[in-house]
C-alpha cells in the first residue's frame, strides 16, 4: 500500500511537470513540533502562477523521530512574492495521504506561514520556511521550521532573430527622432540631447556579438549588461556591471510603454521575479539589446513574432537620466 502511494505520489508530480511546464525542481526537509516532534520530507515542482504567487505540488512524508506513525501523501503549497528574488515571502498550502501504523488509514493536514529566500545563483534557491501546521485527524497542532532548495530548471531561450539588416521594424531610430521623443518626456534639451547620445553609441554596436562576460573591449562582444553598461560609459555616465544590480540603478519607471523614455533600462525576468536580462529602450517601443543573435534591435509587442518572447518576460525599468 505504502509502495502504491509512493508510486501515485510520483506520477502525480511527473504529470504536473509536464501539465504546468514546471519552472523548477523543489526540496525541503525540516521538524514539526506537536506534541511529539515529526520530520517532515518534501519533494516535487513548482511554477509561477498569476503576479507575485507561486504553486509547489510535491510529494510528502512525515515521521514521528522516536517511533510511530508514518504518514505518505501529496500536497500543494502556494506562496506570495517567492520566486527567484531575495527576500521575506507568504506561504500555506494542503496537503494529505495514507497512514501507516496509525488508528486512522487517512490523514490531511493544512499549514501557513512565511518565508525567507537567498538567491545566489539564478537557477538556484535556498529558502527557510517556519508554519503553523495542523494534522488531522487528530487535530495535531504544532510549529514547523524547514529548509528547502529550489533548482530553475524553464529558463528557456528566445527564439533566433532575423538579421537587423533585414527586418524593417528593427531599424535604429536617428538622433533628431529620439531628441524629439525625450523632449515630449520632458527631458530638457541638454538631457535629451545625452540620451540620444547613449542610444547611438549602443545602436552603432548592432551586429556585435553576443559574449558571455562581454563588455566590448579589446573587440570582444558583449552580454545584455555589458553593452548597456558600455554605451552609459562612453557619455561619462558609471552604471553597475551585471543586471540585477542595473535593475537598482536610477529611479523605477512605471511598466507601461507609454511610460517610458530613450535611454531607460528594461529589465526582464524568465524565472519569477529575478532578473535575468536588461535592455536599452529607444523610443517607439523598441529595444536594443545583447542577446543570442547579438546586439540587435527588437520590438517589445505581443504582436510581433520575437518581440512577444521579451513582452511575455518584461518585468520593470529603470531610469538613469532624469
Amino acid at each position: 500500500m505504502i509502495g502504491r502511494a509512493i508510486g501515485t505520489a510520483a506520477a502525480c508530480c511527473a504529470l504536473s511537470a509536464a501539465a504546468l511546464p514546471a519552472q523548477a525542481i523543489s526540496g525541503d526537509g525540516g521538524y514539526v513540533l506537536t506534541s511529539t516532534t515529526r520530520q517532515t520530507w518534501r519533494i516535487g515542482f513548482s511554477r509561477e502562477l498569476l503576479g507575485p504567487t507561486r504553486l509547489r505540488l510535491y510529494g510528502t512524508r512525515m515521521w514521528h523521530a522516536g517511533g510511530g506513525p508514518d504518514l505518505y501523501g501529496l500536497g500543494a503549497d502556494l506562496t506570495a512574492f517567492e520566486g527567484g528574488s531575495p527576500g521575506p515571502y507568504l506561504v500555506g498550502g494542503f496537503s494529505g495521504g495514507v497512514a501507516r501504523n496509525a488508528g486512522s488509514d487517512w490523514w490531511n493536514s493544512w499549514s501557513a506561514g512565511v518565508g525567507y529566500e537567498v538567491v545566489p545563483f539564478r537557477w538556484l534557491s535556498l529558502r527557510g520556511e517556519g508554519r503553523y501546521r495542523v494534522i488531522n485527524p487528530d487535530h495535531h497542532t504544532g510549529l514547523e521550521f524547514s529548509l528547502g532548495i529550489g533548482l530553475h530548471f524553464g529558463v528557456g531561450r528566445p527564439p533566433d532573430q532575423p538579421s537587423y539588416t533585414t527586418v524593417r521594424h528593427a531599424t535604429p531610430p536617428g538622433s533628431p527622432e529620439v531628441v524629439s521623443i525625450a523632449e515630449k518626456k520632458g527631458f530638457s534639451g541638454d538631457k535629451a540631447e545625452l540620451v540620444a547620445g547613449i542610444v547611438a553609441t549602443a545602436t552603432s554596436a548592432m551586429g556585435t556579438p553576443y559574449t558571455w562576460g562581454g563588455t566590448g573591449k579589446n573587440g570582444d562582444g558583449f552580454d545584455c549588461s555589458g553593452l548597456i553598461q558600455w554605451a552609459y560609459a562612453q557619455h561619462g555616465i558609471r552604471i553597475a556591471r551585471v543586471s540585477r544590480d542595473q535593475a537598482r540603478e536610477g529611479i523605477k519607471v512605471p511598466k507601461r510603454l507609454d511610460a517610458l523614455a530613450p535611454g531607460d533600462i528594461l529589465t526582464f525576468s524568465n524565472s519569477g521575479t529575478f532578473v535575468t536580462h536588461v535592455a536599452l529602450y529607444v523610443g517607439d517601443g523598441k529595444i536594443i539589446h545583447s542577446a543570442n543573435g547579438g546586439v540587435q534591435m527588437s520590438v517589445l509587442s505581443e504582436d510581433d513574432p520575437y518581440g512577444r518572447w521579451w513582452w511575455r518576460r518584461w518585468v520593470g525599468a529603470r531610469r538613469i537620466v532624469n
